[in-house]
């Protein structure tokens, strides 16, 4: 699983601790599947414990504010990797952008009207 000596030629990676760069190639794809899938559950557990904030009413600003983050987060990226150059056409990121935020923004407000007709 590990390598005992790193490549000088590849680039030395440690996320949250796990030294990717001496990983073999077929065991760093499932380790990075699995840190993003509990990242994943992270954030969505967060999210949702929100909602149970006392006195907290759901407006879709949280689908707002998540989506700004996530664009805001990929400018970073693109920024510090130097790579501008867009390989869609503006109307395909405005369509995804769309898909992106009415699909988060409609999860949460199925949760609330499902829990609301429970109560």
């Amino acid at each position: 699983m590990w390598k005992d000596v790193p490549d000088d030629r590849e680039p030395r990676v440690v996320l949250v601790g796990v030294p990717l760069h001496r990983l073999s190639r077929n065991h760093q794809l499932p380790c990075l599947a699995l840190l993003v899938l509990i990242s994943s559950i992270l954030a969505a557990a967060l999210q949702e414990r929100v909602l149970y904030v006392p006195g907290f009413r759901y407006t879709g600003w949280l689908a707002f504010l998540t989506s700004f983050t996530y664009m805001a987060l990929a400018m970073v990226e693109r920024v510090v990797e130097r790579d501008l150059l867009r390989r869609g056409s503006f109307a395909e990121y405005v369509k995804l952008s769309f898909l992106t935020m009415g699909g988060m923004y409609f999860t949460n407000f199925r949760r609330l009207a499902l829990r609301s007709i429970s109560k």
